[in-house]
């Protein structure tokens, strides 16, 4: 137990020493700056004082119901991206297996992949209507709802696809349809980089 509190003295005072030496050291630069200055006339100090009359900040505009449902698209962005990952990852997984029940599962996640696209697309539209005017995040912006659009409409293609070729998709439908959810899980996810620059900032990331 001593050796912590002879380590805990030694260097409390190693800082004192060295606060000391700096303290010396800023007087000595003072007083050094004193005696090569040379003598100047007193200057009057003049104070000003002015009466400011305190303005009472105008409250925010509380946001309307619309707005709120704008302001939710990035947290229901999230669940979009998440769900149409997962599809790519079963069909994937039924693409090499052949199993019916990856196919199977792969329809419900489909389905709620479309469903989760109806609180995204309608957020982000109306939270579009309220961005400013910068024409350089209008441009970002516009790139970044079209190819989200463009992604529901190659899932709904996929989906019509699914429904016309049965549950199990069986045949050479297969791989058109999976090479369309291939593109739209790359569409929306550099759709997702679009939106966290128009967030972050054109430098956020490197590319």
């Amino acid at each position: 137990m001593r050796y912590p509190l002879k380590l805990s003295r030694l260097v409390l005072l190693s800082f004192c020493l060295v606060s000391a030496l700096v303290v010396f050291q800023i007087k000595a630069s003072d007083s050094t700056a004193a005696q090569a200055a040379p003598d100047t006339e007193a200057i009057e100090e003049i104070e000003e004082i002015q009466d400011v009359t305190p303005v009472e900040a105008a409250p925010a505009a509380q946001p309307g119901l619309l707005q709120i449902v704008g302001r939710m698209h990035p947290a229901v962005i999230h669940f979009p991206i998440a769900w149409l990952t997962l599809l790519l990852l079963i069909e994937t997984a039924a693409l090499f297996t052949g199993k019916p029940e990856w196919s199977r599962f792969g329809l419900y996640v489909l389905i709620l992949t479309l469903l989760s696209f109806i609180p995204a697309v309608t957020s982000g539209l109306i939270l579009s209507k309220s961005q400013g005017s910068d024409p350089d995040f209008i441009k970002l912006m516009t790139l970044h709802r079209n190819i989200n659009l463009s992604v529901v409409l190659i899932c709904v293609i996929a989906f019509i696809l699914r429904i016309a070729r049965s549950e199990k998709l069986q045949g050479r439908a297969r791989l058109p349809y999976f090479l369309l959810i291939l593109v739209s899980t790359a569409l929306i996810a550099f759709s997702g980089h679009l939106g966290g620059k128009m967030v972050f900032g054109e430098n956020y990331l490197p590319f």
